[in-house]
């Protein structure tokens, strides 16, 4: 699962199966972390939970893109913030 959030004209947009525009043009940063769920009810909880903050909270000034991406191993979450 992936979720994104999309900051153009100040509104947030949250998509599933969405992948990350890595060429976006205009983009002076890109922060990537990488995290250990343990297992793949967390790993979907850990999306789920940051989707929904996401949603619950003003986003920051200058954020384009948030994307959480799974990993097939079925532990792991990777970000990936434009």
């Amino acid at each position: 699962m992936t979720s994104e959030t999309d900051n153009t004209q100040a509104t947030a947009r949250f998509l599933e199966d969405a992948l990350p525009d890595v060429r976006r043009a205009g983009v002076g940063t890109v922060l990537i972390g990488e995290w250990d769920a343990g297992s793949p009810e967390r790993q979907q909880a850990m999306i789920d939970g940051a989707a929904r903050t996401w949603q619950e909270t003003p986003l920051p000034d200058g954020l384009v893109s948030q994307v959480f991406l799974s990993g097939t191993d079925g532990r792991t979450v990777l970000g990936f913030a434009q």
